[in-house]
């Protein structure tokens, strides 16, 4: 299965994907089936390999994101005639209990907004509240990427780096459908504070980190080996807490 998957598949997969995947394959998938012949895979086999994973406590994404490798790594063997058919086609994701969501309750909330005066801070917080956007997605935003009533999601951000965001469909005219994400107006007026006080707004900016995205994706690294606006957003996160805090650290 190792010989018919990565080299056909990996070509096409980005770094994080990439690190992503080969998790996946490494720690779960591989120990299984590296040495089942592929003839000797059936259907059977790769279902109790889903329902031991859930079994032992795995998610439903973890589950899931299994399940999709194998089934994609037998569809090659398949495309290649080295299987009639796809086993794994049909298996199915076991019952798995859904976790409890940390939810941060509305007062809370609201007591971390009042406490925000910085423009900057509050522009990040109600952008990342309201936005629905990817961490790579949000940390990634350039000022070319505020449209003003909408957000047009153009790069992502991996360790520190901008890339251009990947885009799988074309549009008739065959240009690049680009993810547009609504702007509330709470949002938008944030944000139109912070652009009007910040020193440099050109399009390859950030609003966020301030720093200019890369030309050559991927050639710019960072001692913190991930977005620099991780530790910013933490510090802003730091900041609230700490206004709102008893002397032994709890928070009121």
């Amino acid at each position: 299965m190792r010989n018919v998957y990565v080299p056909m598949r990996a070509a096409n997969w980005r770094a994080a994907t990439r690190r992503t995947n080969e998790d996946y394959l490494q720690s779960h998938i591989y120990p299984v089936f590296e040495h089942v012949q592929l003839k000797d895979i059936t259907k059977f086999n790769v279902q109790m390999f889903l329902n031991r994973m859930a079994n032992d406590g795995y998610s439903y994404t973890v589950v899931y994101h299994a399940r999709d490798l194998i089934k994609a790594g037998l569809a090659e063997a398949v495309d290649q005639e080295v299987m009639e058919r796809n086993v794994a086609r049909k298996t199915v994701i076991p019952e798995i209990e859904e976790r409890d969501q940390h939810v941060l309750p509305i007062a809370m909330y609201c007591k971390l907004l009042a406490r925000l005066t910085d423009v900057r801070d509050r522009a990040i917080f109600l952008i990342g509240s309201f936005c629905a956007l990817r961490p790579s997605e949000l940390f990634a935003l350039t000022w070319g990427s505020y449209q003003g009533t909408v957000f047009k999601i153009m790069n992502t951000a991996w360790r520190g780096q901008f890339q251009p965001k990947k885009i799988k469909r074309k549009n008739r005219f065959g240009r690049s459908n680009y993810r547009l994400v609504a702007i509330p107006d709470v949002v938008k007026d944030a944000v139109e504070r912070w652009r009007a006080q910040a020193k440099k707004t050109d399009s390859r900016r950030s609003p966020i980190s301030g720093r200019e995205a890369s030309t050559v994706p991927g050639t710019e690294t960072h001692d913190a080996g991930q977005p620099e606006v991780f530790a910013m957003v933490n510090q802003v996160a730091n900041r609230i807490l700490a206004m709102d805090s008893d002397a032994d650290g709890t928070v009121r």
